[in-house]
């Protein structure tokens, strides 16, 4: 009998069916990034300076990869980086990890967060 090991342990099961979009050979764990309308999507990875407000703007021509990123863009550079990634999938049922990008928009601590959270609720959701 083989041992259950963590490699093992977050596979998917056998019975799932994967989507055919889904067949990466190179990929193990596939994320489904939600398409929200706004309010609750307050920022688009999809715009046309979406690069420069995720990992802010370029300090130097020299150096592509130096780049003066805001303290407050986490949740914005995770959906860029999630939006083109190669393990997301367009097939919800293929997915392992979903991700739901609610108020991804960098906010400042002067009202920002406040304005933003009591903008999507519930039902907006």
């Amino acid at each position: 009998e083989a041992a259950h090991t963590p490699a093992t342990a977050h596979t998917r099961s056998p019975q799932r069916t994967a989507h055919p979009s889904a067949s990466r050979p190179h990929t193990k764990v596939l994320v489904y990034v939600y398409l929200l309308p706004p309010p609750c999507a307050d920022w688009d990875p999809e715009g046309e300076d979406a690069f420069d407000e995720a990992f802010g703007e370029l300090r130097d021509a020299r150096l592509p990869h130096l780049r003066n990123t805001s303290n407050r863009a986490l949740t914005t550079l995770w959906h860029y980086r999630l939006h083109y990634s190669q393990c997301r999938t367009q097939c919800a049922e293929a997915a392992d990890i979903f991700f739901i990008p609610t108020l991804t928009a960098p906010k400042d601590s002067q009202g920002g967060i406040g304005r933003g959270c009591g903008s999507c609720g519930a039902s907006e959701l």
